[in-house]
């Protein structure tokens, strides 16, 4: 059976053994066969295998499918030939002999040529390589440092929302205990009110409650001095004024409950 063995240097020289039929090869791990490599496309092409004849088709990579040194859309394969993904070369070994094959896979024989590809020395195809390799290191190193800046973005952005939620905290509390305050000031104008228009009201009747004790006392004074006939016409005087002294406090008890 056809398989490919990889001659790049940096990657193992491993041996792909295709399977009949399409052989799908790329850097993503959705292939057939995965080629962990920078210059390859995530789905860079198709192998196609027979028992009569095997052909390789670019998939619209980046880098391009070459055969020998040439670039190619679509291309026969036999052994001994090189075929490069990218930068990566592998071997064709053990493949069909285009001789015994039918007339369809005769025709790819004659490679179908990318239209900007003009045939290169191998000096000419290394330089090109060479090229290629030190762009995509140029381009490796911007996306690592566009992932570093985003990265550097992205923590600025939490550490300002950080920073905005704590003031936003912060500034929560604050007006809170200002709210306090301001209802404990109130509730206290509002008791000191009370109390000044309880005294208001307390002071005309401890002067009224004062007034019927001095003038008990004037009474009972009276009563010492004068003479018999008047002194039961004083007794009734006090006793009234007394009714009116206990009935009064009675009035304020109420009027104060």
């Amino acid at each position: 059976m056809a398989k490919l063995v990889i001659r790049t240097e940096g990657l193992p020289a491993e041996v792909i053994e295709l399977k009949r039929g399409v052989n799908r090869l790329g850097r993503s791990s959705r292939n057939d066969f995965q080629l962990e490599h920078h210059s390859v496309s995530r789905f860079h092409a198709e192998i196609e295998l027979s028992d009569e004849w095997m052909s390789v088709r670019d998939m619209d990579s980046s880098n391009g499918v070459f055969v020998n040194g040439e670039q190619v859309i679509k291309c026969a394969l036999t052994t001994g030939q090189v075929l490069r993904l990218g930068s990566v070369s592998l071997e064709v070994r053990e493949a069909p002999a285009l001789g015994s094959a039918p007339a369809s896979g005769r025709e790819l024989a004659t490679c179908e040529k990318h239209p900007e590809t003009t045939p290169t020395s191998d000096v000419g195809v290394e330089n090109l390589s060479a090229n290629t390799r030190a762009w995509q290191q140029r381009a490796l190193a911007a996306e690592r440092r566009a992932e570093r800046a985003h990265a550097a973005i992205r923590s600025g952005v939490l550490s300002q929302l950080a920073l905005w939620l704590r003031h936003t905290f912060v500034q929560g509390l604050i007006s809170q205990r200002l709210q306090m305050l301001d209802a404990q000031q109130s509730a206290a104008a509002e008791m000191a009110e009370l109390e000044r228009r309880l005294d208001e009201l307390h002071a005309p009747l401890q002067e009224r409650l004062r007034s019927y004790e001095q003038r008990i006392a004037e009474l009972e004074k009276s009563l010492a001095v004068k003479g018999e006939e008047n002194r039961e016409l004083l007794r009734a005087r006090i006793h009234m004024t007394r009714q009116q002294l206990e009935t009064q406090r009675a009035r304020n008890r109420l009027e104060f409950n």
